[in-house]
């Protein structure tokens, strides 16, 4: 296992969980390639821009945007990355967000999340498994209020609501390895979860 991501909607605590997950590996003589999405490139930092002044930007630019950053992501820093990771041994990136943000969060009705998923496929690795924190949109809304003041674009109750429907139903749809974790539990319990479920005594092999 070379490659695991986490998903879930803001404030589901994806970056503790990544954060917990690369200190853990040292200690197993695995180093942690940390990487997340959207990048900070020139289109990942277009996104984060309009993203923190809530542009109301179109749906079709906010595809459009994603898959840029992710086509340079994918082009310049995963696939040579995996390469590295799969000749040298133990190495592991860790990833926050992947292609799954894209039908969770662009997407309007079933069909067009099956399509933008095919379509994020085609062309972006697959991780060996994505851990997706689900998390009540409510529970989600307290913690992004008492963590910073200005919400961003996409922290509605609703517009957070459907996406993470959306999160349930790829992680059901079966195209992907999605391991579905309680987002409301302690930090310290998601992460014993995780390490359980991947077994780094075959990744540090």
């Amino acid at each position: 296992m070379t490659y695991i991501a986490f998903e879930g909607i803001d404030g589901c605590g994806k970056s503790t969980q990544v954060s917990l997950l690369c200190d853990a590996l040292p200690k197993l003589y695995i180093t942690p390639i940390r990487l997340a999405e959207p990048t900070y490139g020139k289109y990942g930092s277009e996104i984060r821009n309009h993203v923190s002044q809530r542009d109301q930007i179109s749906v079709e630019r906010q595809r459009e945007l994603f898959t840029l950053d992710r086509r340079e992501h994918v082009r310049h820093k995963i696939k040579p990355l995996l390469r590295f990771v799969r000749e040298n041994g133990s190495f592991v990136i860790v990833q926050d967000r992947s292609y799954l943000s894209a039908p969770a969060y662009q997407a309007e009705d079933e069909d067009t999340m099956r399509t933008l998923l095919r379509e994020q496929q085609a062309f972006a690795p697959k991780p060996d498994i994505v851990f997706l924190l689900d998390l009540p949109e409510k529970v989600a809304i307290d913690r992004l209020t008492k963590r910073r003041r200005l919400k961003d674009l996409f922290d509605e109750p609703n517009f957070l609501e459907k996406a993470r429907q959306r999160y349930l139903f790829l992680a059901s749809e079966g195209s992907e390895r999605v391991e579905v974790l309680d987002g409301a539990a302690t930090p310290e319990q998601i992460s014993e979860r995780v390490l359980s479920i991947l077994n780094f005594e075959q990744l540090g092999a």
